[in-house]
């Protein structure tokens, strides 16, 4: 049995649309996507990883004119599955996180890598 599985580089960061709280308007950027390692597991050399985050930086204005700066903290963490090493589980195709402040910012896993479990 095997399980496509996210290694360094497979998780995507989506800026969201919806201004953040007060703005009438500007834009969110997504920060470079922090991946953290599993301690034991590879796939042809690449780790892979059992969670990430992503910082996202919002900046606008608000309908004075004054301007409106935010960040949001997105974390992505494995979901339910059996598959796990040294009791951390791995991130796979299809784990993804949403903005808590419901602004549309998006972790999301695409993997291609196959770990083979038996």
């Amino acid at each position: 049995m095997s399980k496509q599985v996210a290694c360094q580089g497979d998780v995507i960061a989506t800026a969201g649309t919806v201004p953040f709280t007060g703005a009438q308007g500007g834009a969110w950027v997504a920060g470079e996507v922090q991946a953290i390692r599993h301690p034991e597991l590879q796939v042809a050399g690449s780790d892979v990883i059992s969670a990430a985050s992503c910082t996202f930086a919002f900046a606008g204005t608000n309908a004075g004119g004054a301007a409106v700066t935010a960040t949001e903290v997105v974390a992505l963490t494995a979901g339910a599955t059996k598959l796990r090493s040294s009791q951390v589980a791995v991130l796979a195709e299809g784990d993804q996180a949403t903005s808590p402040g419901g602004f549309g910012n998006k972790l999301a896993v695409s993997a291609s890598r196959k770990l083979q479990t038996g």
